[in-house]
C-alpha cells in the first residue's frame, strides 16, 4: 500500500528549495541590469572626493611591478555606486570592491601595473563610471618612468 503524502507539505518543501536560491549573494556585485537602473536614477547620485587621483611611481626597473591606490570618499547623501572601473591597456589591472560606499564612507581602488613590456615615459589612465552628480566618468592617472634592462 502506498502512502499518502500530504500535498501542503510538497508545497511547503517546493517553496523551501526555491527561497534558499533566492537569498544566496551574488559574488560578483551588481548585475548590468542593476548598473543600468543605477545610471538611470539621477534623483539619487551623490557626490565623490577622490584623495588621490593621480600616482607617480618615479623611476623603476622593468623588472618591478606598480601597485598604486586611489582614495576616495562619499561625500553625498546616497551610497556610491563603482558602476565600471576600466583600465586604458591590458598591463593595468584594476581592483576594487564592488559594494555600495555609504555617505561618509571611504574606500579605494587598488591598480597593478605590469611593467614586463613598458620602457621610458609611461602613462597609463582608469576610467571610472559611478553615480555621481557633475560628471560619472572620473579618470585616474598612472605615470612614470621604467628603465629597460640593456638601456
Amino acid at each position: 500500500m502506498l502512502n499518502y503524502i500530504n500535498p501542503f507539505k510538497w508545497i511547503i518543501f517546493v517553496f523551501l528549495l526555491i527561497g534558499c536560491g533566492l537569498n544566496k549573494p551574488r559574488p560578483y556585485g551588481a548585475t548590468m541590469q542593476e548598473k543600468e537602473q543605477i545610471l538611470k536614477d539621477s534623483l539619487h547620485f551623490t557626490n565623490i572626493v577622490w584623495q588621490d587621483s593621480i600616482y607617480n611611481f618615479g623611476t623603476i626597473s622593468q623588472e618591478e611591478d606598480v601597485n598604486a591606490q586611489y582614495r576616495f570618499r562619499n561625500t553625498g547623501r546616497y551610497p556610491l555606486f563603482l558602476v565600471k572601473v576600466t583600465a586604458s591597456c591590458g598591463c593595468t589591472i584594476p581592483e576594487y570592491e564592488e559594494k555600495p560606499i555609504e555617505p561618509g564612507g571611504e574606500s579605494f581602488i587598488k591598480v597593478t601595473l605590469k611593467t614586463k613590456q613598458q620602457y621610458e615615459e609611461v602613462h597609463k589612465y582608469i576610467t571610472v563610471e559611478t553615480n555621481t552628480t557633475g560628471t560619472r566618468l572620473h579618470t585616474l592617472v598612472l605615470e612614470g618612468r621604467v628603465k629597460g634592462c640593456c638601456k
